[in-house]
C-alpha cells in the first residue's frame, strides 16, 4: 500500500530539520521519500490513500521509550498490581492518538 500526506509541518527525526508544507511518501508501512513543497503528481496518481495535513504537525517514527502502565504487568519495584485491561487500552490509545508510533514499556523484575 501507498499512502501520501501531503502539506504537512514535517518535523523530522534530528530535532532540527521542520519542513513547512512537505509530503511525505509511505510505501508498505515504511517512509520512502520526503520532499517539500505539494505532492508530485506521479505520487498522487498511484496512492491508495491520500491525507491531506495542511496546518498539521507530521511526525514520523516517533517512538516512546518510557511508558508505564501499557501492559499487563505488574507495576514491578513497588509491588502493585497489573493495570485492568480496560486502563491498559485507554491508555495505549492516547499514545497513539497523540501521534507515538511505538510504545515500550520497561519492566522491573524484584527477586
Amino acid at each position: 500500500m501507498k499512502s501520501v500526506i501531503t502539506e504537512g509541518i514535517l518535523v523530522n527525526g534530528d530535532g532540527v530539520s521542520v519542513l513547512e508544507g512537505a509530503t511525505l511518501v509511505i510505501r508498505e508501512g515504511k517512509v520512502d521519500r520526503v520532499y517539500e513543497g505539494p505532492a508530485r503528481q506521479e505520487d498522487l496518481d498511484t496512492a491508495e490513500e491520500v491525507v491531506a495535513a495542511s496546518g498539521m504537525a507530521v511526525i514520523p517514527g516517533v517512538i516512546n521509550h518510557h511508558a508505564h502502565r501499557v501492559t499487563m504487568a505488574p507495576a514491578g519495584a513497588y509491588g502493585a498490581p497489573p493495570p485492568p485491561f480496560e486502563q491498559v487500552l485507554k491508555n495505549v490509545t492516547r499514545h497513539l492518538l497523540q501521534g507515538t508510533t511505538t510504545v515500550l514499556s520497561r519492566l522491573w523484575f524484584t527477586q
